[in-house]
C-alpha cells in the first residue's frame, strides 16, 4: 500500500517561512520585531495510503498527475517550477527597485534544460536541470548566446557541450536534431538540440551595495513574488515595515509592482495560520476563497486583498505598530 504508486498527486498545506534568512542585502538591515512569511503548498505524489488519507481530510486534495504535469515528468515539472521562481524573484527586486528609483540592468545569467524531447539524439544525455554553459568552447548565458552558438552548424553534426549537473561540469558530445521533425512551430529545417530550454534572468542595481539575493531551496513556482517584494522593500528603506506584526501572504508580481492570482490559497491559509501570521496578502481574486477557508478552520487572521506592491505597502504603513 505504501508503494503501489497511483495516478494522483496530493496537494496539502506546506511551509509559512520566515523571509529574512533567505533575503540578503549587501547594506546591513535593520532588525524589525516583526517577519514577513511566504507560503506554500505541498504537493506528493499518491500511495494508497495517501489517497484515503487524502479522502478523508478536509485539508488535502487529490489531482491527476495528467491535470498537473501534462505531458511532462514529475522531474520536468520541478525544473520548470525552479526556472519561474528564479524569474519570480527577479522581478520582486525589479519592483521595488522600480518603486525606489533604483537604476538595474537584467542580465541573462543561465539557460536550463527543462525537458528532452524523446526523438532527439541528446535523449540519454541531457537531462532536466542541466545548466548549458558552453557548446564547442563558446560560453552559454543566454539564449542569444545559444542561437547563436549553433548558427552555421547542420541537421546530424555532432558539438561539444560542457553542462553544470548538479553542480559538477559534465562534458557531452551531442548531435544536432533536425528541430522541424520535433516540433510542429518549426516549419524550416533547423539544426537544435531537441530539448526545451528556459532562461534564467538576473538584476544588478547601478549601485552594488544595493545588490540584493535570494536563496530558496526547494520551493518553486511565482507566488512567493509579492512577500519577496515586500521583504525587500523593507531592507532597502528604514524603519519596520511590518510594525512588529507577522506578515503572511502569496501573489505573483511583475515588474511594475502588479499582483496577479495563484493556486492553493487555501492551504496557504492554514500554513499562515500554524505560524500565528496576523494578516494573510492575497490578490483579490483569491480573497474570497482565502477569507472562507479562514471561517472554516477557525484560523484567526486578517485577510487584505491587494493589487499591486504600493496597495500593499500603504497598508502596512497604515497599521498601528503591534503591541
Amino acid at each position: 500500500l505504501l508503494f503501489i504508486p497511483l495516478p494522483y498527486v496530493i496537494y496539502e498545506p506546506g511551509l509559512a517561512q520566515e523571509l529574512t534568512p533567505l533575503v540578503h542585502t549587501e547594506a546591513p538591515a535593520e532588525a524589525g520585531r516583526g517577519a514577513f512569511l511566504l507560503t506554500t503548498v505541498r504537493q506528493t505524489p499518491a500511495n494508497m495510503v495517501g489517497y484515503v488519507q487524502a479522502i478523508l481530510s478536509r485539508n488535502r486534495e487529490l489531482a491527476r498527475k495528467r491535470d498537473v504535469y501534462r505531458d511532462a515528468s514529475r522531474k520536468e515539472y520541478n525544473e520548470l517550477q525552479s526556472v519561474v521562481m528564479q524569474n519570480s524573484q527577479s522581478d520582486a527586486i525589479m519592483a521595488v527597485y522600480r518603486k525606489l528609483g533604483i537604476a538595474y540592468r537584467v542580465l541573462a545569467e543561465k539557460v536550463v534544460v527543462l525537458s528532452v524531447d524523446d526523438r532527439s539524439p541528446s535523449t540519454d544525455l541531457l537531462e532536466p536541470g542541466d545548466v548549458i554553459a558552453e557548446i564547442d568552447g563558446d560560453e552559454v548565458r543566454s539564449m542569444d548566446d545559444l542561437r547563436g552558438a549553433l548558427a552555421g552548424k547542420r541537421i546530424g553534426e555532432r558539438v561539444s557541450l560542457r553542462v553544470e549537473r548538479g553542480g559538477k561540469p559534465v562534458d557531452i558530445e551531442a548531435e544536432l536534431a533536425d528541430l522541424s521533425a520535433l516540433h510542429e512551430g518549426v516549419s524550416e529545417p533547423t539544426p537544435g538540440l531537441g530539448v526545451s530550454i528556459g532562461e534564467v534572468r538576473g538584476v544588478v542595481p547601478e549601485d552594488e551595495s544595493l545588490r540584493v539575493n535570494i536563496s530558496v531551496n526547494d520551493i518553486g513556482g511565482p507566488s512567493a513574488g509579492l512577500m519577496f517584494a515586500l521583504e525587500i522593500y523593507d531592507r532597502l528603506t528604514p524603519g519596520d515595515l511590518t510594525g512588529g506584526h507577522r506578515i503572511a501572504g502569496t501573489g505573483t508580481i511583475d515588474a511594475q509592482g502588479r499582483v496577479g492570482d495563484i493556486g492553493g490559497v487555501r492551504f496557504k491559509i492554514v500554513a499562515a495560520g500554524r505560524e500565528a501570521a496576523d494578516y494573510f496578502f492575497v490578490p483579490p481574486g483569491n480573497a474570497k476563497e482565502a477569507e472562507q477557508k479562514a471561517r472554516e478552520d477557525g484560523v484567526d487572521i486578517t485577510i487584505v486583498p491587494v493589487r499591486t506592491l504600493d496597495e500593499a505597502i500603504a497598508y502596512l504603513e497604515g497599521l498601528p505598530p503591534a503591541k
